[in-house]
């Protein structure tokens, strides 16, 4: 008893007088008769060891019995409630976590703590206390009514109670008055039906903090609770953790979501405990659907969730709403991430323009429909919503989308019920007034656009709370799935500042989080920066000067190198990457601003499919892909999403076109960079004798190996490839460092405008296939006079390479407007945009012939198959086709378009170009479009018959006009067949000489400039010697078949060459030549200085050209050293114009007819290039006289 006893206090402190002294010793003497009295009962006739915490309390009385987790037991309870002294001085009792405790002695003390200090008392917790049951529950439900009226806390979890004590107990929370925190976590509540219950406590509107976590609810409770919230007007915290992992038998779908979607009716909560309820994909949709107006909510739970991509977005869009500035923090701790994606998700999206339907009946769909309505009314306030969702329909009834409101507490009320189905175009959302016409008129700069476009649709952090609370939350995650999909939530509706991303790309701390891979957080946060300069500033920033920065360039490559003003070109991107999905969504954003641009200017159509879209050529997943209907803009999903995108910006009249002067200087550091010669072997070639020998020893042992069976499965472009070794360019690094070029070219396409001759000396410099389409894609819409004189550059493709350029640019952009000549063409009526190219040329040939003369060979095939079938019109095309919606939309067509020069319309050529094509910037008056264009003729489309005059009369005449004249005997300025024949026959036309010593004479009678055509005065004209019959013979014929041969090829030149179809060949009908003239001009040119870049010289060219060493080569010789160079260009027409003998092979004093031919055209001799801008324009530098202008 001596322990128990308290010690006097010394020195009379007791008696220092007054009321204070009295009390002080009151208090003594209390504690001292309840030790007493607790040391008697222990030790009573049933001794009880006395608790050293009951002895503590008794000797303290604080103002709370804490005896959590202590182990007490029955008989220390029934001594402490013995000798618990009178007085109202406990406020809080703590019994929890105590298993030993049985219902007679928790009674025994709860009611000695009720009938002692039930005015005092405002919290009791029994939590834990596993052997508790219907006793203590009756008596706490009793206290509750009669005794304990200022009891403010109330924690009974994990205490099983049944139904009827339940009942009891609810009725006894509802009616208490200052009841303000009740905690009945795992009770068992919800194994029966609790509707009652849950109805009895929330009803009582003292409530601040309710806990009814790890219990079983239906969506029925679930509902009950949520109208209980909203009611309540002084709820701050609910805590509903594991309530509702069961799903519904009727429906399947987590109970829960009944109570999160009526959240949004609630104003007071501050806390929100959903976790561990085993949440459906997509419910934090309803949550921030409900949450998203809440100014008071600042702390939600849903750790051990699953926390996917669309849960995160959803997460982090309501953590940063200006609607709830309260929000900090959002615990998502132990979730597991879902892989299942939630349907029509994609409202989402920079641009979700499409065809969607929405259940109602399913809480996510509604969430997404309110999600959507409020979205688009904050974006642009006052905009009905019937001018962004059209042919709304409810079960497939008309549905008004305008009657949508807010209720009486700011919700939407939506349908609970059937599905939902509408057309949603966003242009109005996405496109303002600003976007579609700047200050002055001017057209917007596309990037400018795309960028505040952007920035629009995502989200800007704008205050410091906000930017705490996200980057925190991003940053606080430690689950590296988890990680990433936070980081592409971010990419996908963020935007943010370089420092933003420092702080989520830079740690100091040990715990991992996103600090500590730079490289991933910085690849995934690409998309947040919409401005180059700001993604320049993160990248060397977070990252520096690393291998990191080379990943982060190769990863993020399509991102970081589109470039808005000049994007045409072929993207293969991976939907799944967050920079490659931004790349595709802000593509199609400026697909959707160019079409809205180009309808607004008037044009038709001229999309691959008619759907307004720049996206050609789409592929997902491998397979072709086609968005269902014009007005969809959505990306297809996750998979590799490929396609070509063809711009519509085309050059305007202020388009300066950079000078020759400056584009010369260009050219040349180009050439510095792009041919790289080989090092060490320059000096082993300067002999070509030595180089010979050299290849006639290595061509006989070669020969000698060659015996044996490695021959057979050796291919001829593959031998010639083994002895074919330029001995000055290096082709791979050449190839290489052109790639690089091509890459800084690009880079600065959007700021350069060019004609097509200097762009064609540009395709001559790059020395490969591959680099030259890349280049075309770039520059096609960069060349002002495309429309006019984009033909030049045809003859530096392939057929198969021009073919594949036009599929990625359109046929349109690849449509020779005011030069469709001799263009065969081959139309597939089912294309939309091929069907537009046959309309554009009915029409042209009804402004120039309206008879349809122009259109020859046309054939067509109205139901094409496997085996093709076509069959020539029997009364030509039908008229009915002038009109567009007339034509078929089935069938395939061929046809070529020829026109005579009389009946050439130049105005209404130029007015086709402006209306379908976009081309507004060609010049309006005939002088200006005569001076601005060249003729041209491609010449592998034009008859070959024709092209081997042309060679035989450039070789016999100084000029176009003399070579008419010669021919035109009646001087009635007209040819008639027999005239052409006769006279061009009788210069030996299709003769082979036998004397291969006249080649060098014949050799020196050539005019000046290789054959090109001057214009000196007619009385200048001269005919050539005719050269005896003795001498002369066709090869492999005899005299009569040579001169059979000769008036076929003749006449068929004089067919082709008669484009009236009169019988006669005009003047203006001759000059045709002019065109193909200038294309064998420019080639052949072109070709001398290929040579040169190669071997140095036109004489090494020889020494490797001639591969069996016979001092002749062959066509196929030819050919395989052109190919083997990437040349592309009238390869046999040039042979054939090189061939001066017509003996089907060329010498090299033919050869070196080159050296004659270029020096005079203005190719310097080694030092330049084919593609070294020459001293004057094409069009001045060719002595042809010009055609009168047409009408």
């Amino acid at each position: 008893r001596r322990l128990w006893e308290r010690p006097e206090p010394c020195g009379g402190g007791g008696g220092g007088g007054g009321r204070g002294g009295g009390g002080g010793g009151r208090a003594q003497r209390r504690v001292a008769r309840s030790l007493r009295k607790f040391a008697d009962i222990c030790s009573s006739a049933a001794p009880v060891h006395p608790h050293t915490d009951s002895v503590r309390f008794l000797n303290e009385l604080p103002p709370k019995l804490d005896l959590r987790g202590t182990g007490f037991g029955d008989g220390d309870a029934l001594a402490l409630a013995q000798a618990l002294p009178k007085g109202d001085i406990l406020e809080a009792v703590d019994l929890g976590e105590n298993s030993r405790l049985s219902n007679e002695a928790a009674c025994r003390l709860l009611e000695a703590i009720a009938g002692q200090h039930k005015g005092s008392l405002k919290s009791l917790k029994l939590d834990r206390c596993c052997s508790l049951g219907k006793p203590t529950i009756e008596m706490c439900t009793k206290l509750l009514k009669y005794s304990l009226w200022n009891l403010e806390v109330l924690d009974l979890s994990g205490m099983t109670i049944g139904m009827r004590e339940y009942k009891g107990l609810g009725r006894a929370i509802t009616y208490h008055k200052k009841i303000s925190d009740v905690r009945l976590v795992e009770t068992g509540l919800g194994k029966i039906d609790c509707r009652d219950v849950v109805r009895s406590i929330i009803s009582n509107r003292s409530l601040r903090n309710l806990d009814l976590g790890w219990n079983s609810f239906n969506s029925e409770v679930f509902e009950i609770l949520g109208r209980g919230v909203v009611d309540h007007k002084t709820l701050r915290s609910i805590g509903l953790a594991n309530t509702g992992v069961c799903a519904d038998s009727h429906d399947g779908r987590s109970p829960i979501l009944a109570f999160m979607e009526l959240l949004a009716g609630d104003k007071t909560l501050t806390a929100l405990d959903l976790s561990m309820n085993a949440l459906d994909k997509g419910a934090a949709l309803v949550l921030e659907s409900s949450l998203r107006e809440h100014s008071q909510m600042a702390r939600i739970n849903l750790s051990r969730n699953h926390i996917g991509l669309v849960e995160s977005r959803s997460l982090l869009r309501l953590l940063a709403h200006p609607g709830t500035p309260e929000l900090r923090r959002i615990l998502i701790d132990e979730s597991s991430g879902c892989a299942a994606d939630v349907p029509n998700t994609e409202l989402f999206d920079e641009d979700p323009s499409g065809r969607y339907s929405l259940d109602l009946s399913h809480p996510v769909q509604r969430a997404l429909l309110r999600l959507l309505l409020a979205r688009t009314s904050e974006r642009v306030p006052g905009l009905p919503f019937s001018n962004f969702m059209q042919n709304v329909t409810l079960e497939d009834v008309r549905f008004s989308i305008d009657g949508m409101k807010r209720g009486k507490r700011n919700v939407w009320l939506v349908p609970t019920a059937g599905v939902l189905s509408f057309d949603l175009d966003m242009s109005d959302v996405l496109l303002r007034p600003e976007d579609v016409a700047s200050a002055g008129g001017t057209s917007p700069v596309p990037s400018v656009v795309v960028c505040r476009i952007v920035c629009r649709n995502r989200i800007v952090l704008a205050t410091e709370r906000k930017i705490l609370a996200v980057l925190t939350h991003v940053k606080s995650v430690r689950d590296e799935y988890m990680l990433l999909d936070l980081l592409e939530a971010l990419s996908r509706d963020f935007v943010l500042t370089p420092q933003q991303m420092k702080a989520l790309t830079c740690t100091i701390i040990r715990p991992r989080n996103s600090g500590h891979q730079p490289f991933v957080t910085s690849l995934n946060l690409l998309p947040c920066l919409v401005d180059p300069l700001a993604c320049r500033r993160m990248v060397l920033g977070s990252i520096g000067l690393s291998t990191d920065l080379m990943r982060l360039e190769r990863s993020g490559r399509w991102l970081l190198a589109l470039d808005f003003n000049s994007p045409s070109g072929h993207y293969e991107l991976k939907l799944s990457e967050p920079a490659d999905r931004a790349a595709a969504e802000r593509l199609l954003l400026l697909a959707r601003w160019e079409a809205q641009m180009w309808k607004s200017k008037g044009q038709v159509d001229i999309s691959q499919w008619a759907d307004g879209k720049c996206v050609r050529n789409a592929s997902y997943n491998g397979r072709a892909f086609r968005w269902a209907s014009p007005e969809e803009w959505r990306l297809p999903g996750k998979g590799s999403f490929s396609f070509d995108y063809a711009g519509l910006t085309r050059p305007t009249k202020d388009s300066a076109v950079v000078s020759d002067e400056l584009w010369e200087r260009i050219l040349q550091q180009i050439r510095k960079s792009v041919l790289i010669r080989r090092i060490g072997e320059s000096d082993a070639v300067q002999t070509p004798s030595v180089r010979s020998q050299d290849k006639q020893g290595a061509s006989r042992a070669s020969r000698k190996s060659n015996k044996s069976s490695d021959e057979q499965e050796t291919s001829p472009l593959e031998k010639v490839s083994l002895r074919l070794k330029p001995d000055l360019l290096d082709i791979e690094q050449t190839t290489s460092a052109g790639w690089d070029v091509l890459w800084v070219l690009r880079s600065v396409s959007a700021h350069v405008w060019l004609r097509c001759d200097q762009f064609r000396e540009l395709l001559c410099i790059l020395h490969d296939r591959k680099l030259r389409a890349e280049a075309l894609v770039s520059f096609c819409l960069r060349c002002v006079d495309w429309p006019m004189n984009g033909k030049m550059c045809r003859p530096k493709f392939t057929e198969a390479d021009w073919l594949e350029l036009r599929s990625k640019l359109g046929c349109v952009v690849f449509f020779h407007f005011f030069q469709p000549e001799s263009v065969p063409f081959h139309l597939d009526l089912s294309v939309p945009e091929q069907k537009r190219i046959l309309h554009t040329l009915i029409r042209l040939g009804t402004i120039e012939n309206p008879g349809g003369g122009n259109f020859k060979g046309a054939k067509f095939d109205k139901n094409p198959g496997p085996t093709p079938n076509l069959e020539p019109f029997t009364s030509g095309i039908p008229l009915s086709w002038e009109a567009f919606d007339a034509m078929p939309s089935v069938g395939v067509i061929e046809l070529t378009y020829r026109c005579s020069q009389e009946d050439v319309r130049l105005r209404g050529r130029r007015k086709l170009a402006a209306s379908v094509g976009g081309w507004n910037a060609c010049p309006d008056d005939l002088s200006g479009i005569s001076s601005a264009m060249l003729w041209w003729s491609v010449l592998d489309d034009v008859s070959q018959d024709a092209v081997r005059v042309l060679a035989f009369l450039a070789r016999h005449f100084k000029d176009l006009e003399a070579a008419f004249a010669f021919c035109d005997v009646n001087k009635d300025g007209k040819l008639n067949h027999k005239e052409f024949v006769q006279n061009v026959t009788s210069l030996g036309f299709l003769k082979k000489e036998r004397k291969i010593a006249d080649r060098s004479a014949r050799s020196s009678e050539m005019p000046g400039a290789g054959g090109a055509l001057k214009v000196p005065d007619a009385s200048a004209v001269t005919r050539r010697p005719s050269i005896s019959k003795g001498l002369l013979a066709i090869e492999g014929l005899g005299e009569d078949e040579g001169e059979s041969e000769a008036t076929r090829v003749l006449t068929a030149a004089y067919r082709f060459l008669d484009f009236s179809n009169k019988g006669e060949i005009t003047w203006q009908e001759f000059t045709i030549i002019e065109s193909m003239w200038r294309e064998m001009d420019r080639s052949v040119a072109e070709l001398r200085g290929l040579f040169i870049d190669c071997f140095g010289s036109l004489e090494q060219g020889w020494s490797f050209a001639d591969t069996n060493d016979d001092n002749e080569l062959s066509w196929r010789e030819f050919s395989e050293l052109a190919y083997q160079h990437h040349f592309d260009g009238p390869l046999r027409q040039i042979f054939m114009y090189l061939d001066l003998n017509n003996d089907s092979t060329i010498n090299q004093e033919e050869w070196m007819l080159l050296t004659k031919f270029a020096s005079e055209v203005g190719v310097g001799q080694g030092a330049a290039s084919p593609g070294s801008p020459p001293s004057s324009p094409p069009a001045k530098r060719l002595s042809v006289p010009r055609r009168p202008p047409t009408r």
